[in-house]
């Protein structure tokens, strides 16, 4: 798969919304939708997900496929899950969930409810891997095309949006399964050399980031997402800071979560912990990346015994 700079510049982006909203969302309004960066994430993994695969087929790459997911995802979230299970063991906090030892052992494996998650962002994770289990049984493994992965991610969600659910934590019906699903659907195609105006971007961007302030209706913002996705992917420059915050993007998301439960207690003044919490979880988790990610993932790697492939 070609390199597209420009996404990290979205993961970037997408992870500075989210920390900004878990940093700051008691004390003001203004970061209050912040957590529609999650839905951006989605995007770009489906995007990831249907370029780097698209020509992939049979159970063998099946497997191969299954395998890095597992490496990039899972390996470098073990340590933080643990923290959080010592965590609420040695406290006796949190909900019965928190404490059971079945739901512990589905935790570390990302087969949680995910209204039941230790890690308090980990329940994105297990949709992340029921997006890949589902792209890789319908698309790679039995060679369906795109299809009936459209229909199976699409139609549950549809219809229980029109009949009025709300249930965004549920798998299956989640309207948050279309963001992958176009995200798939964008990068399965070949767009040729379309070159936005950066005008439009920043255009798009302000519609993104503004819209669910003054309208609160999911498939407006879906398409607002989608064009500033759309069009940001296919600029020809990206931003140097953007794509470092970027390449962090995973392990900020993972230990801001340790971050804000530990620090919160600590500061008093909502404004001073608002700044505090935001930057040391941005700080803190770029030197995780620096210095544990990828020596995770390629443990990971390793313990999978994932072969790279010869150039």
């Amino acid at each position: 798969m070609e390199k597209i700079k420009p996404l990290q510049d979205l993961r970037g982006i997408a992870i500075i919304m989210v920390v900004l909203y878990h940093s700051g969302k008691h004390y003001t309004d203004l970061v209050s939708h912040g957590n529609n960066g999650v839905m951006l994430f989605f995007m770009i993994s489906g995007f990831i997900i249907s370029r780097a695969h698209n020509y992939d087929k049979g159970f063998y790459d099946f497997i191969i496929f299954m395998k890095k997911r597992i490496s990039r995802i899972h390996f470098p979230y073990f340590p933080i899950v643990i923290l959080f299970i010592i965590m609420f063991v040695a406290s006796g906090k949190g909900g019965y969930y928190h404490h059971d030892p079945i739901n512990i052992i589905r935790n570390i494996f990302l087969v949680q409810n995910p209204s039941e998650s230790i890690h308090p962002y980990s329940w994105t994770l297990v949709f992340e891997m029921f997006y890949y289990f589902s792209f890789g049984v319908l698309f790679i493994c039995l060679k369906k095309g795109l299809k009936p992965f459209c229909l199976f991610l699409s139609l549950p969600p549809i219809a229980f949006y029109v009949m009025g659910g709300e249930n965004d934590r549920n798998l299956i019906t989640s309207f948050y399964n279309l963001y992958f699903l176009i995200g798939v659907l964008i990068g399965n195609k070949r767009w040729g050399d379309y070159t936005p105006s950066v005008y439009l971007v920043m255009f798009l961007f302000a519609t993104f980031i503004l819209l669910p302030f003054f309208i609160d209706n999911k498939p407006a913002i879906l398409l607002s997402t989608t064009l500033f996705f759309f069009t940001y992917i296919n600029l020809n420059f990206n931003s140097k800071l953007l794509e470092k915050v970027g390449n962090a993007s995973y392990t900020i998301y993972l230990s801001h979560a340790i971050i804000l439960s530990v620090g919160k207690q600590f500061i008093e003044d909502e404004l001073l912990k608002f700044i505090v919490l935001f930057f040391a979880s941005m700080i803190i988790g770029y030197i995780y990346y620096t210095y544990t990610e990828r020596w995770w993932t390629e443990l990971g790697r390793k313990a999978l015994k994932i072969k790279k492939k010869p150039r």
